[in-house]
């Protein structure tokens, strides 16, 4: 999304770039219309507008492509990352069991489809307060 806005932020400062370019060529052709043939005043705006053109699709591609290089960048660099609580995987340390004040709860209601919770307090990390507190579901 954001890029698309710079884009076209891009997009309308070329076009008035361009815009103004050609109307001072047009301009120089009409005062130097005695020296310069109408033939050749015509090739030369024809081909400041194409060139113009091509500099406006070159800007626009540019930076499409580092906007992609930028998202390439951060691919790396998050593949580079190591794995959350590697280690504690690797020493079988993970369970999926869940503990609630040091106790295991029973199996016999999750087999029959029932979970039913009190007073659930939750938080990220044992030092941090509860970011949830005391629900009932």
């Amino acid at each position: 999304m954001m890029f698309k806005a710079t884009e076209r932020w891009l997009s309308v400062r070329l076009d008035a770039i361009v815009t103004l370019i050609g109307f001072i060529a047009s301009l120089i052709f009409i005062f130097l219309r005695d020296s310069i043939g109408y033939q050749l005043a015509g090739l030369g705006i024809v081909y400041i507008q194409n060139r113009l053109g091509q500099f406006q699709y070159s800007i626009r591609l540019g930076a499409e492509c580092e906007n992609l290089m930028t998202a390439v960048e951060r691919i790396f660099s998050l593949s580079e990352l190591p794995a959350e609580e590697e280690e504690e995987i690797r020493n079988n340390k993970l369970t999926t069991d869940v503990v609630v004040d040091n106790n295991v709860p029973d199996r016999t209601n999750t087999e029959a489809g029932v979970i039913e919770f009190k007073d659930v307090s939750l938080r990220y990390d044992a030092s941090l307060p509860f970011c949830a507190a005391r629900y009932q579901l």
